[in-house]
């Protein structure tokens, strides 16, 4: 079911997460990547994506005004290093990863860094658009696929007049 279009979304930070929310958001990340990248086996993945949840520093949930799970992101404050953003398939196009990644540089401050697979062209116009540039190449270490490193700074995003957190 798609996204309503006048459904409110709410962007929160998690403090805590018991088993059911994490499990919920190991089944969105799945969902996600299965539709991004259909030729890796995600779901032979999940006990990964648990320890990383129950593990980031830091996490954020967008859901809607009827509690429904939208995306989340997944990052370290401290470094400004964006480790997971997902967004549901049902909510593609309707500002849920713009509204996950503006949060994300409000806490981050400065700078956010991140790797994103090289043939994950949705997400690579998504962060080129959204004011990251190329910093690197590297590889999966999970997959052997090539990765690409981006990063987006507050001082770049105000010469370009993108400051996208706002």
């Amino acid at each position: 079911m798609a996204v309503k279009p006048d459904a409110r979304i709410a962007i929160s930070v998690l403090y805590t997460q018991d088993q059911i929310t994490i499990s919920l958001m190991a089944d969105l990340w799945v969902e996600t990547w299965s539709k991004a990248m259909p030729g890796i086996d995600f779901s032979a993945r999940r006990a990964w994506i648990l320890h990383r949840i129950g593990c980031s520093p830091c996490t954020l949930a967008a859901q809607t005004d009827q509690d429904r799970w939208l995306g989340f992101a997944l990052l370290d404050p401290a470094t400004g290093q964006l480790d997971q953003l997902a967004v549901a398939t049902a909510a593609y196009g309707t500002g849920v990863a713009t509204a996950l990644l503006n949060r994300v540089k409000t806490i981050c401050r400065d700078t956010v860094s991140l790797d994103v697979n090289a043939d994950n062209a949705r997400a690579l116009h998504f962060y080129k658009r959204e004011g990251f540039v190329q910093q690197g190449l590297g590889v999966n270490e999970h997959s052997g696929l090539p990765t690409i490193a981006m990063r987006w700074t507050k001082t770049n995003a105000a010469a370009s007049g993108h400051t996208g957190a706002g």
